[in-house]
């Protein structure tokens, strides 16, 4: 079985130059994908442009996005693609996701204490609801971007352990409930 850099080093060397440079000015390839690609171009006799943070920064610029929020949308992007390495779309990813439950939990105490309507707290399980299946999907996609065929593996069963548990927790809270008000009313 090929590793992930054969994997890369094979697929970059069907592509032409000026795809690897597209490729490279995009940042959408991985840290040990752009490694390659540069070596694929050296390879080929060409010089491999070096974008340093400030040109990086000025091209967020042009976009209108600040470069902190537009690393992020590039990371999250990039965790979705399954493009990110696996470290990153757990750990990062999962530090993320506390952030997250930390903001709507903080949220939530807000809204209790000022009596707000409920609709808001199920909009706030919800949105946690989706925020942890996400993050199960992109560890699930970025799991054959690891070194260790293990890691990769034992990723794929936490991404499925996490959204199997949201899909009993789903049925138990959803589905017996509607089952139970059904049968109450069958029976008038």
């Amino acid at each position: 079985m090929a590793t992930y850099e054969q994997t890369v080093q094979s697929e970059l060397e069907l592509l032409e130059d000026e795809e690897i440079l597209a490729k490279l000015r995009s940042d959408s390839l991985t840290d040990v994908a752009a490694r390659i690609a540069a070596s694929v171009l050296v390879k080929r006799g060409r010089e491999v442009p070096i974008l340093t943070d400030a040109q990086r920064a000025d091209d967020a610029g042009k976009n209108g996005a600040i470069p902190a929020v537009s690393r992020l949308r590039t990371f999250i992007f990039r965790c979705a693609k399954g493009q990110s390495t696996l470290m990153a779309a757990f750990w990062f990813g999962g530090a993320g996701l506390m952030l997250f439950t930390g903001a709507l939990l903080a949220t939530h105490e807000l809204i209790r204490t000022r009596a707000m309507v409920s609709v808001l707290v199920d909009v706030i399980g919800i949105l946690w609801i989706v925020a942890m299946v996400f993050h199960a999907v992109c560890v699930w996609r970025c799991a054959k971007n690891t070194r260790i065929y293990a890691f990769g593996q034992l990723a794929k069963v936490y991404a499925a352990l996490q959204i199997g548990l949201w899909l009993v927790l789903v049925l138990v809270l959803v589905l017996v409930p509607v089952i139970a008000i059904a049968q109450r009313f069958a029976s008038m």
